[in-house]
């Protein structure tokens, strides 16, 4: 028996209400908004083998999400909800510090699902203004307009300070918490599949690769990591949550943390650690393709 195609033919019919609604079903409930690309070596700061690369997972949660590529009606209810954050290095808020290098250009934006993440560790190199601000402080302004009011960092800033960074402590208590990123999972499952299996952890059409849970969240932590475990295609390509990897990394963050306000009469802010679940469809667990689907345009 042919298998029948799965289209509902009354949608155009359905009340213009009832649809927007559905357009709206349809928009991630988790994003993050990467300020900056991932580097893989810093990533994977207890991780010895690195799956794959990392940009391109990046490239793919920067766009706009999946429906606001169907039809004029369901890009105008994503462009209601979301908007295109224009990159330009000149304008009068230079938070960033000359904006990074590894910026990500015009990435979208959606206040009301967004956690603010910055990706920025001092291995990377900079195009650096010794007047300019902290990326610290863009940062804590945009997770300020968001509705979770959520920001979030990966461990190794916290690791590698700097003297650029003279006053660190302060700037961490522009915000009264912080999510610090200190494990990476790379969920790698076929695109043919994802959308049905991925359960909308990657949001419904999986138009948000990219997701930080707070450590705290066991429910979600879980749900990500089952479908970690049950997408592993070999070892080579295979990622979940290591324990022992997981105990060195929340020690490191304690002793950070410990060491930055020890001497500091002010209370830190509070910190809570978090994973990341980046979802790869570029089949790296083939033979031959490594760490991405290809790796002269993924470097």
């Amino acid at each position: 028996m042919e298998s029948q195609e799965r289209v509902f033919h009354f949608f155009p019919r359905l009340p213009t209400e009832l649809r927007q609604q559905i357009w709206q079903h349809c928009l991630p409930a988790h994003r993050v908004l990467e300020l900056q690309r991932p580097l893989d070596t810093g990533t994977y700061i207890f991780q010895e083998r690195k799956p794959c690369k990392l940009l391109l997972t990046t490239c793919k949660n920067s766009c706009p999400p999946g429906i606001s590529r169907v039809c004029r009606e369901s890009r105008a209810v994503a462009f209601g909800r979301g908007k295109v954050l224009a990159h330009d290095p000149d304008r009068a808020d230079k938070h960033l510090g000359a904006y990074l290098d590894s910026a990500v250009r015009n990435p979208w934006f959606d206040a009301a699902r967004d956690i603010v993440h910055m990706n920025y560790e001092n291995a990377f190199k900079l195009d650096y203004r010794p007047n300019a601000s902290n990326p610290l402080r863009y940062v804590a302004k945009l997770a300020a307009q968001t509705t979770s009011n959520q920001a979030s960092f990966n461990l190794g800033f916290l690791l590698r300070p700097t003297s650029i960074f003279s006053q660190f402590t302060s700037l961490l208590r522009l915000r009264a918490s912080w999510l610090v990123v200190v494990y990476v999972v790379v969920v790698h499952m076929d695109p043919e599949v994802a959308v049905a299996k991925a359960t909308g952890l990657f949001g419904l059409l999986c138009d948000a690769p990219v997701q930080i849970v707070d450590l705290r969240d066991e429910e979600r932590i879980g749900a990500f990591n089952a479908l970690a475990l049950a997408s592993e295609k070999n070892p080579l390509a295979g990622q979940h949550l290591n324990d022992e990897s997981l105990e060195q990394a929340l020690a490191s963050l304690d002793y950070a943390v410990t060491t930055l306000f020890k001497e500091d009469p002010e209370p830190a802010p509070a910190i809570y650690p978090a994973v990341m679940f980046r979802l790869c469809t570029e089949k790296c667990y083939q033979t031959g393709r490594g760490r991405g689907k290809n790796k002269k345009r993924a470097a």
